[in-house]
Parts: C-alpha cells; structure tokens; sequence
C-alpha cells in the first residue's frame, strides 16, 4: 500500500512537471521572451517569483504548526516539494498528502491547505474592492458588496451561528461517513482560526500580495516598458482571484489573458509587450517553483521523511 501511494504521488509530480512544461516552455513563445528581455531584470523577476513562493511557504508553515505539525522546517519541505503539483486539478492537497507522510494526519494538515485558498481569495476580493472605490461609476456596486460582505462577517461573529451551521456540517458529514474526519478539520481550524496564526496569515498574504505587483512590474522593465502602479495593482489581483474559480488547472490561460486586457487597457503597454510580461511574470511564479518542486520532490523528500521517521522513534 505504502509503494502504491509513493508511486501515485510521484505521478502526480511528474504530471505538474509535464503540465507545466507544456504550457510555458513553449519553443517560439520562449525564444520571442529571450530575444526581448533584457537579463538582468529578468533575473530580478525570477529572484521575485522565487521570494513569493517562500513568504506563502512561511504562512502555510504557521498554519500548519498552529495544527499540530511539530517540525517547521519539514513543513516548508512538504510545500516546496508540492509546488510541482499545484498546476494540477486540485493539486494543492497534493500538501496535505506530504503532510501525512511527514506525520502529521490529513484531517488537520487539511486545515492549512483550505485555510490558506481563504485566505487568499478574501485578501483578493477586498483589494478588489477598494480599488473599485477610486472609479466613481463603481461606488453604488462596490458598497452593495460591502454591505452583504459587512452582514455574513456580523453573522459569523455570533457563536450560536457558528455552532448552527457546524452542526449541520456535521450531520451532513455523517451521513457520508466521515464526520470523525471533520470534527478533527474543525479542532484543527479552531486552532488555526485563533486571532495570532490568522493575523500572521493575512499579512504574509498581503506581503506576497505586494511581491507579486512588483514581480509583475519588474517584467515589464525587462521588457522596457512600464505601467502605473494601480493598473498592475488590478492586473494582478482580479486575473488571479478569476484563475482560482475557474476549473482550469492553476488558471493557465485565464490569469495570463486578464493580464493582458487589463495591462493594454489601463496604460499605454502594447498587446505584445503584455503578452511578454504576462508570459514573464507567470514563468516566474508558476513554472520556476513548480521545477523547483519537482527537484526538491525527487532529490529531497523521500530522504527527508526517512530521516524524520527515524529522529520520531530515537
């Protein structure tokens, strides 16, 4: 049983890997960036990419020991490693399988793998929000939002709602037989949910948040151009909060054609300089840590989890 999982957990890096590859490293569109970026920024683009991923590997760490994981490091092993997987349907929980093997139980390693699509997701839709607010036209639907957005977070603050819905959760659960499996996803959140670890989230998101309008900024000074600072504010958040609800894997497609409306149309950035920047920005932020993952995967992992077993029983 235990080779049957390594082996389908390998499948699925090697999948990610495949994936990935596929949609950026494609021959013409790669040789076109290279002809027209200029190395050193492009350096500083991928050193961004790089930054990004290790600030959301920090907050996933925190969640994570919030819920019992006891090793830190081993928990930031397990992200890195399941980078290579996140461009797959439902690829994130690729970590909550890592986690299991590192020791700590799916039901709680579950908790920071949920948390942290929340997360990201609330931090995005807020900023969209308030930059909403500086187009007149869009106050009336912006405070509409507010307002619903203003009455569930009232709601969610009486502990008998709480309570209410968990209950329903709960018996829904245990009509499928895994309301056990819940009920240890609900301690876990509890833990996770506390004002310090929930506070920690949300800043690390909006730091990354901040690293990644810079990353996008910084390619298209690799391609000479430049854009004001609001539009690639928008360019970001909306084509990645889209990405995320749409059922193409790691919003390929998607994010990157957001990207490019919003950049050719909030500045004076040409369609293929956009296009340049958008394919620059998200080689950086998705394909170089899923090939990072996919090394520290194969390279690193099994060793590390042996090792930890080991120092467990001595």
């Amino acid at each position: 049983m235990k080779r049957s999982w390594t082996l389908l957990l390998n499948g699925a890096v090697l999948a990610g890997l495949a994936l990935a590859v596929h949609r950026y490293v494609n021959g013409e569109d790669l040789l076109a960036l290279l002809r027209t970026t200029r190395p050193a920024e492009a350096v500083v683009v991928m050193l961004l990419g790089l930054v990004y991923t290790l600030i959301k590997g920090a907050r996933f760490v925190g969640m994570a020991v919030a819920v019992g994981a006891p090793n830190g490091a081993m928990v930031m092993h397990a992200y890195l490693a399941a980078e290579s997987a996140t461009v797959l349907p439902g690829g994130v929980a690729f970590r909550a399988a890592l986690l299991a093997q590192a020791g700590l139980p799916v039901a709680r390693g579950s908790v920071p793998v949920v948390l942290s699509s929340v997360v990201d997701q609330g931090v995005f839709a807020l900023c969209t929000l308030l930059a909403a607010l500086l187009d007149p036209r869009a106050h009336e639907a912006v405070l509409t939002a507010g307002l619903v957005l203003g009455l569930f977070a009232l709601v969610w603050m009486f502990p008998a709602a709480r309570h209410r819905l968990a209950r329903w959760l709960l018996w829904l659960f245990g009509q499928l037989r895994i309301a056990e499996t819940f009920t240890v996803f609900l301690a876990g959140a509890h833990a996770a949910l506390r004002a310090g670890p929930l506070l920690s989230a949300v800043g690390l998101t909006l730091v990354s948040l901040v690293v990644k309008v810079l990353t996008l900024q910084a390619a298209l000074a690799a391609l000479g151009t430049a854009a004001p600072w609001l539009v690639v504010f928008v360019a970001v958040i909306v084509p990645t909060m889209l990405g995320r609800l749409t059922p193409v894997p790691g919003g390929v497609g998607v994010t990157e054609a957001g990207m490019v409306g919003l950049l050719v149309s909030g500045s004076e950035v040409g369609t293929e300089a956009a296009l340049a920047a958008s394919l620059l920005y998200r080689v950086s932020t998705v394909f170089l840590p899923v090939l990072l993952g996919g090394l520290i995967y194969f390279l690193t992992w099994q060793r590390a989890v042996k090792m930890s077993g080991q120092q467990a029983r001595g």
